[in-house]
């Protein structure tokens, strides 16, 4: 329960983190909705991710692991079709010049945008439970 009730709290932040600097998630940051996306956040987890990963063994073991950000974009989408409060935004990076190189500006649709912020969630999920536990 301890720990049901720790990852509740880090998605809510998580959410809270990336609805108000990350341009590709967009929505309500009101408590009530925050608390809202990270239950169902949950649930998902807790009931789909499972099964997905039953099913795309096969595609996990060809491609070495990466199958597993496909599960979280997969789970984001469905949290989105979910809760109407949240949205995906496709976004434009801006260029970037480092010393002599020059990373050209790139343009993120919406299913470049829902791997990214799962990626995200899934990275600040693993610093938070580093840092805290």
């Amino acid at each position: 329960m301890k720990k049901l009730l720790k990852r509740l709290i880090f998605t809510i932040v998580i959410f809270y983190l990336l609805i108000n600097f990350y341009p590709g998630l967009s929505g309500s940051a009101q408590w009530e909705n925050l608390v809202i996306a990270a239950l169902i956040y949950l649930v998902l987890e807790i009931c789909i991710k499972p099964l997905l990963k039953i099913l795309l063994i096969p595609i996990n073991i060809l491609t070495l692991g990466l199958a597993g950000s496909l599960i979280n974009a997969i789970l984001l989408f469905l949290l989105v079709l979910l809760v109407p409060s949240l949205h995906i935004n496709p976004f434009t990076t801006p260029s970037i010049q480092l010393g002599s190189y020059i990373l050209p500006p790139t343009h993120l649709g919406y299913w470049a945008s829902l791997i990214v912020t799962s990626f995200l969630i899934s990275f600040i999920n693993s610093i938070l439970w580093v840092i805290l536990s």
